[in-house]
């Protein structure tokens, strides 16, 4: 799924979420968009592997002198793994339980709920999410498909008909 859809779609669906918990539009607006800001977070593995075979290309350095480190930055990180996994949200979940501070809750809620909608949006798409990685189980509900621009339309359409409905709940 596109940044821009991961964006819209969390930023619509966090609303219910926040108004639901705090019961103020000044708050969940502000942990929404905040929400929506930081769902890119579990695409962060495309980045960092690139960023290593970046490296390796500028340096001319050939896969059998990186390769213990590769292998396993290859491997951990591979795309829709463990930053896709349930074991990163279960522990911010837990850390915003055990606190008593509002700002860290606050923050936490925002960093867990980004995780958990993109990962959910991500089950949305035809290869789906290793939800328990390692293993080889795939959370997956085949509706949209990552290349396909209809696809893509679709998903801005009903993130607005869930942010004009949320408005007019509201009013």
């Amino acid at each position: 799924m596109k940044k821009e859809d991961h964006f819209l779609l969390t930023f619509s669906i966090s609303l219910y979420i926040y108004f639901f918990i705090y019961q103020n539009l000044k708050y969940t607006f502000i942990a929404s968009f905040l929400t929506a800001f930081f769902s890119w977070l579990p695409d962060l593995d495309i980045k960092i592997t690139k960023k290593i075979e970046k490296i390796r290309k500028k340096r001319k350095i050939t896969y059998f002198l990186m390769f213990p480190i590769f292998f396993m930055i290859k491997r951990v990180l591979k795309h829709r793994g463990i930053t896709h996994s349930i074991y990163l949200p279960i522990i911010l979940i837990y850390l915003d339980l055990v606190t008593q501070d509002f700002l860290i809750s606050f923050f936490l809620k925002i960093l867990y709920f980004s995780i958990i909608l993109h990962i959910l949006e991500d089950s949305l798409t035809k290869s789906g999410v290793q939800l328990f990685f390692p293993l080889n189980y795939r959370l997956k509900i085949p509706i949209f498909s990552t290349k396909n621009k209809s696809h893509s339309f679709i998903i801005k359409i009903k993130s607005f008909v869930i942010l004009i409905t949320f408005f007019v709940l509201i009013i």
